[in-house]
């Protein structure tokens, strides 16, 4: 029931694919140094059942043209947990690319800049439900889900 929709853009071991992506990009050099960001993304309840692959590989592309294919460790769809909605588990190394090109790690500055205030209200926004859920809201790229939904006629 499990499946990773980064299978075929990272085929290989995750700590394999680390260790060779790490050597690619400027890092502070320390053994305890953080590496990853991990998004983790629910389905929303108006989405249809056998829509739901349909709505996380959308998803995920989003995902890959904001932080780039080349730094996703991972995007596992966990959809048998028992009691918890679909959800995904989007792993990625957050690299800056400075003004000469060179890509460097920003873990530090990666919890500033992509998970800031301003960021997460931009990337989601709660539904009013009872739940309170939160869904993706990507309405600054005009492809907020709501519409997107409604276009691929994902609703239940």
């Amino acid at each position: 029931l499990n499946y990773n929709l980064a299978a075929a853009d990272q085929p290989m071991p995750q700590k394999k694919f680390l260790r060779i992506r790490l050597k690619q990009i400027k890092t502070n050099g320390r053994k305890n140094q953080n590496v990853m960001v991990d998004w983790v993304i629910t389905q929303p309840t108006d989405v249809k059942e056998t829509d739901s692959k349909r709505f996380f590989q959308e998803v995920y592309r989003f995902l890959i043209d904001r932080y780039g294919v080349q730094n996703v460790i991972s995007a596992y769809v966990h959809m048998d947990e028992v009691g918890n909605t679909p959800h995904m588990h989007f792993s990625f190394i957050p690299v800056e690319t400075l003004e000469d090109g060179t890509e460097k790690l920003n873990v530090g500055d990666s919890v500033k800049l992509f998970f800031s205030d301003e960021t997460i209200q931009k990337f989601s926004a709660p539904v009013k439900n009872e739940k309170k859920e939160i869904t993706l809201n990507i309405k600054k790229l005009n492809l907020k889900i709501d519409r997107m939904m409604d276009e691929l006629n994902l609703r239940k």
